[in-house]
């Protein structure tokens, strides 16, 4: 993987904090373009760090699971051919590589909810995910008279920004990026940064960019699609812009 610090003659340094848990940041970085790569000066910094919580989770009785990231694929036992009803691609291919049945069925949520609401079943719903997750499935599938229960399978605990973060904030030498995926790991970055006034950070979701509006980064761009690939794409936007002056 290039890791210029220089970048091609006549492009700006531009680093990019890579804020997400270790192990996936470098799949985030690898679907960016090798031509804007090579602008970017890669600082890693995780703000969560991934713990499995509980001994083995017992599947018996259970119909159909719920995975919401590719770290609950990661905790949850293998899938054996059960249906497990999955948010985003990346998430329903990991579960189909590791033995599950996946259904893609939305790229957030609440966009599962309405799926698995409008096509009531009799299935026994698990959800399997972190200790800390934004909605509350079960309990909505629950309310829309679908049987449903959670399981956390592992902690997300915050970590703080690295030196090596702090100073490329601290330096106002150089533009910084900063792609932001969650709510709480934004709030955690603005919390911890030492200066903002040199960031442009890159929001997957309106509620995360509501983490971080006001907080003093040059701007705050918001994916079209809560996906991957749609950060990847405002990334590349950006160091465009950037490079243009």
């Amino acid at each position: 993987m290039s890791n210029n610090p220089t970048g091609p003659i006549g492009s700006p340094e531009i680093v990019m904090i890579l804020t997400r848990p270790e192990g996936t940041g470098d799949a985030f970085v690898g679907q960016i373009s090798e031509g804007i790569r090579a602008r970017l000066r890669l600082v890693q910094s995780p703000l969560i760090g991934i713990e499995p919580l509980g001994g083995p989770v017992d599947l018996t009785g259970v119909s159909a699971v719920i995975l919401t990231s590719a770290n609950a694929v990661r905790h949850a036992p293998k899938g054996q051919g059960i249906r497990a009803y999955c948010v985003g691609e990346i998430t329903t291919q990991a579960a189909r590589d590791n033995g599950w049945d996946a259904v893609f069925a939305g790229e957030e949520a609440t966009a599962l909810i309405d799926y698995l609401s409008a096509q009531p079943s009799r299935e026994d719903l698990l959800h399997l995910s972190g200790l800390h997750h934004r909605v509350d499935i079960a309990g909505a599938l629950r309310s829309a008279g679908i049987s449903a229960r959670h399981r956390a399978i592992y902690d997300q605990k915050l970590l703080p920004l690295s030196p090596a973060a702090q100073d490329a904030l601290r330096a106002n030498s150089a533009p910084v990026i900063a792609p932001l995926f969650s709510p709480r790991t934004a709030a955690q970055f603005v919390t911890e940064a030492s200066s903002l006034r040199n960031v442009h950070i890159v929001a997957l979701s309106e509620a995360v960019a509501d983490r971080v509006l006001g907080r003093g980064a040059i701007d705050v761009t918001v994916a079209r699609a809560p996906t991957r690939s749609e950060m990847v794409q405002s990334v590349e936007n950006l160091v465009r812009r950037i490079s243009l002056g």
